[in-house]
């Protein structure tokens, strides 16, 4: 045995000088008859040693010549944020081996940041930054872990007693409602469906899909968030189970409430419409309906300036469920890290995934199924919720079936918090009807004294 691999090493050895040698001669008939006759011995030479890549793109052009708009096409993010990310991340994202680091922290918040913003194919960004797509995939991990881990604490926190009283303030500057914390609503996010208990995941809107459930303040920043629901459950359901909500039942933040669209039940804690259409509704209930809806434009454009800026959770993302919470913790709080550094959305980016979507079509890279109406109903949505103004408000789900049916079982179980919740909705929206009738009076009023002078 021994003598066997030593007449292996001696023969390799030997086929490698010889070629050398013969290289420096000038023999190119020689060298290929000696391959020859090595490659019918059983020995061949590796073709290629490495693939060749792109290198230095983010030094020589994200980082170096591009101008701060070009960079933000790229990343989503200004340089500062970028400065600022690699800072706070870097002693957490550092790998370093026996002789170098293996891949520069810039690099790997680029890659992540690019993933994150585009939701491109690992691939495609892997050709772009010179490496493999499996090192963009535990770069965009790891990344995102270390973003839930450091970042999260800081810039999603549950707001303090005086920071309450803040928020209603603010609130209650828009339109008069008092006590309002938090806009709610939920979003789906369109997800792989895992192997067992996937019809769970099949939503309303005809793809798999896990429900985001996210409270915003008057800015748009969200304070708190829950992920992962099945996408088949219902707005309120999901609610019902999660701390913020288990929370406005047992009392814990009274008096103040949160304010909701009709997928909501009428509770003395959450600010709702009254159900019904513009026919069917008297002039203080449709007042009370566009104010609210006027007040609650937050949290709509919320989510769309969130999937509109992290593309990788408007359309389907390619990686299994376990991984998507750190994903969409990550674009949660990269938003609010843009919202504190007054950092706007472009709407060429929503135009952009348009124009994406329509050739992957014309491609055949993409076909008529669960991905494509996901990818479809992302674009709408982000679309409707960016577009979204205090003057044109969202119109309510009253039409759907689905939601209403299900609110009318759930009042049925609570009469007692639906009385008192519908006087409480009544008497403030009787008071803003009255006050908006003396505004329309004062006005009246002086037009004709104008007149008359």
């Amino acid at each position: 045995m021994l003598l066997g691999l030593y007449m292996f090493l001696y023969m390799l050895v030997k086929h490698v000088v010889d070629i050398q040698a013969l290289i420096l001669q000038g023999e190119w008939e020689k060298i290929a008859i000696l391959s020859l006759f090595y490659e019918s011995m059983g020995y061949r030479e590796r073709s290629i040693w490495s693939q060749e890549r792109m290198i230095g793109f983010v030094d020589r052009l994200l980082l170096g010549s591009w101008t701060e708009n070009e960079f933000r096409k790229r990343t989503r993010v200004t340089h500062n944020t970028f400065r600022f990310l690699c800072e706070r991340l870097g002693p957490y994202l550092k790998k370093k081996t026996q002789f170098k680091v293996t891949v520069p922290v810039q690099d790997r918040i680029a890659m992540s940041l690019h993933r994150l913003g585009s939701g491109d194919g690992l691939q495609t960004i892997g050709d772009l930054y010179g490496v493999h797509k499996s090192t963009i995939s535990i770069v965009v991990r790891e990344f995102c872990r270390a973003v839930r881990k450091h970042l999260q604490p800081v810039f999603v926190q549950t707001p303090s007693e005086s920071q309450f009283r803040v928020l209603a303030s603010r609130f209650e500057k828009l339109h008069g409602i008092p006590y309002i914390i938090g806009a709610i609503d939920g979003s789906h996010i369109p997800v792989l469906a895992p192997v067992i208990g996937g019809q769970d995941y099949y939503c309303r809107k005809s793809f798999h899909s896990a429900i985001l459930q996210g409270i915003v303040g008057p800015d748009c920043m969200f304070w708190d968030y829950e992920f992962g629901w099945a996408g088949s459950l219902h707005d309120w359901s999901v609610f019902q189970v999660t701390k913020i909500g288990r929370g406005c039942i047992e009392g814990k933040f009274q008096p103040y409430k949160l304010i909701g669209d009709a997928a909501y039940p009428v509770r003395p804690w959450m600010y709702c419409p009254f159900k019904g259409g513009k026919t069917t509704l008297c002039g203080k209930e449709a007042n009370w309906n566009f104010i609210q809806s006027s007040t609650r434009m937050c949290v709509e454009r919320a989510f769309g300036i969130l999937k509109g800026r992290w593309r990788v959770i408007m359309k389907r993302c390619e990686v299994p469920l376990r991984s998507m919470p750190d994903i969409v913790a990550t674009c949660i709080v990269l938003h609010n890290l843009c919202i504190v550094n007054k950092e706007g959305i472009e709407e060429d980016w929503i135009v952009e995934a348009e124009n994406k979507l329509s050739r992957r079509i014309d491609e055949g890279g993409i076909r008529e199924g669960s991905e494509l109406r996901g990818e479809r109903a992302g674009i709408a949505e982000v679309k409707r919720r960016m577009l979204a103004t205090e003057d044109a408000p969202i119109a309510d789900e009253v039409n759907d079936k689905e939601t209403k049916n299900f609110l009318l079982k759930e009042n049925e179980k609570a009469d007692d918090l639906l009385r008192e919740a519908t006087m409480m909705h009544e008497l403030l929206a009787e008071s803003l009807w009255q006050y908006k009738l003396r505004q329309k009076s004062n006005i009246v009023d002086s037009d004709s004294d104008s007149e008359i002078e």
